[in-house]
């Protein structure tokens, strides 16, 4: 190898491998060697600071663990009181929201019933309204010639 190491070859050094040729360079190079000491360095900075913090947040679950089962007291009355309010407002204005929507549902079924009594209505006829006079003439006339040739009593 006459360059310097390469980032892999680096990256295969700290990670323990990289191969005979890239320890006979470091070995022969002083920047690749202190390039390798910088990045170990570096390492074990981040290795030190993760453990540090890996320990801090175990202490701080084990301390907020231990207090779940302090009594403590409301942090709030007020929300307390908020809440309760919300909770009475829901039990009482929801029966009042369905009994609306039912009066209105029975209101919009009668609506409907009388519509479809209408319809049956005209459907039932037998002539169409502007006709029904002619009709009635008709009948009438069909009426008194049966009188007249004794077919009625």
């Amino acid at each position: 190898m006459n360059l310097h190491l390469s980032s892999e070859h680096i990256a295969e050094r700290l990670a323990g491998g990289g191969g005979f040729e890239a320890q006979r360079h470091e070995a022969a190079c002083p920047d690749c060697r202190a390039e390798l000491a910088r990045m170990q360095t570096a390492l074990e900075a981040f290795r030190r600071s993760v453990h540090a913090w890996t320990d801090r947040e175990a202490d701080i679950k084990i301390r907020s663990q231990s207090s779940l089962f302090a009594p403590h007291r409301p942090a709030c009355p007020r929300l307390r009181w908020a809440l309760a309010s919300a909770v009475f407002a829901l039990v009482v204005f929801i029966p009042m929201h369905k009994a609306a929507i039912d009066r209105q549902r029975e209101a919009q079924a009668a609506e409907d019933a009388l519509l479809l009594e209408r319809v049956n209505d005209h459907l039932a006829r037998r002539a169409p309204l502007a006709m029904e006079p002619l009709s009635e003439l008709q009948s009438s006339s069909m009426i008194s010639l049966q009188e007249d040739q004794g077919g009625l009593p």
